[in-house]
């Protein structure tokens, strides 16, 4: 079945406040949102397009790979709300979070909040929260807990059951 597709502005900006620093600014590569409604259910991948050479040994980009579900049909999906919420030092198996310079450092929800929008035909993802900081070098150390904001306008696909 066909599906339909919006493109995705060049990069995406993700705010993080460490603690006792000012916000800052950290660069992404475009995003994309995949969007298919199951069992009258929205499952939703966010993540970044990142380029060919980040499979590479050494590099220092940053991406993102986000997994949610939403209890909610495609047809009311606009202005639904999900929490993401984990108990403190608890690092997923997974491979989804945000990854900075290469995977180095990885933030995992911990009370966060994903909204997703339609607006003028076009999808927007916000997330704010705070979220847990691991480090690749220690991954068991104790973590630290950052502030994140982002307001996506990603490249889009909804996918027809």
């Amino acid at each position: 079945m066909p599906a339909t597709t919006q493109a995705a502005p060049a990069v995406s900006t993700f705010m993080i406040s460490l603690p006792d620093q000012p916000e800052r600014a950290f660069v992404f590569p475009p995003a994309k949102l995949v969007l298919r409604e199951i069992d009258g259910q929205v499952r939703a991948s966010l993540f970044s397009i990142d380029p060919p050479e980040a499979v590479r040994e050494g590099y220092t980009g940053n991406s993102f790979f986000l997994e949610m579900k939403f209890e909610s049909s495609l047809a009311n999906l606009s202005g639904q709300t999900l929490l993401l919420l984990a108990s403190h030092n608890e690092k997923p198996d997974d491979d989804t979070g945000i990854f900075i310079a290469g995977r180095r450092q990885m933030l995992q929800p911990l009370e966060a909040a994903v909204q997703l929008e339609q607006i003028d035909d076009r999808w927007v993802a916000s997330i704010a929260g705070k979220f847990q900081l691991f480090e690749k070098t220690d991954p068991d150390q104790s973590t630290l807990t950052v502030g994140l904001r982002t307001r996506l306008t990603p490249e889009t696909v909804v996918r027809n059951p």
